[in-house]
């Protein structure tokens, strides 16, 4: 019965592992952005620390092949309610992430409860768009007749100030506002 179960775990381990490479952290099992989307999904499947350990590496590292495997971690990961992913996607709130990263993190943390060092990072990524930084969509240069296409971002970018601003699971105990 041992042996079974060891063996289990060892097939178990193998299967995420190899979710894991086909995400995207491994170029040799790489096949494309759609499959490795549909790898994070997989391995999503799997609970435990060690598929959360794999999905939170997935969610906080960059990945410009295939962006969508950030966005879609960090999905997988708000269903988690695990309060230690809080944190890692709170700090995903910097206007050097792109505009689908920050509303992903910010979308997980509203069904995450933010204390500490989560609200810490909420309000660091407040307080740097007030006093003037630009969000990464905002930092090229638009030809003429992009109004729209400027008008549809700031209106998105309004949405996730309102969505991290006031989440219903902040932990406001001991806060002075």
């Amino acid at each position: 019965m041992a042996l079974a179960a060891a063996g289990y775990l060892s097939y178990r381990n193998n299967v995420m592992d190899r979710l894991f490479s086909e995400a995207g952290m491994d170029p040799r099992f790489f096949q494309g952005s759609q499959e490795a989307a549909g790898a994070v999904r997989r391995l999503a499947t799997y609970r435990g620390q060690r598929s959360t350990e794999y999905l939170l590496a997935l969610a906080v590292q960059t990945n410009p092949v295939a962006p969508e495997v950030q966005t879609e971690a960090i999905r997988a990961l708000r269903d988690r309610h695990d309060p230690r992913i809080a944190p890692a996607l709170g700090a995903l709130l910097q206007p050097h992430e792109g505009l689908d990263v920050r509303r992903a993190a910010g979308g997980a943390l509203q069904d995450l409860p933010c204390k500490g060092e989560c609200i810490v990072s909420t309000l660091h990524y407040l307080e740097r768009i007030w006093r003037g930084d630009l969000n990464h969509e905002d930092r090229g240069v638009r030809p003429p007749g992009f109004e729209e296409v400027k008008a549809s971002l700031a209106k998105d970018q309004q949405a996730l100030y309102s969505s991290v601003l006031l989440p219903s699971n902040l932990d406001s105990q001991g806060l002075v506002f």
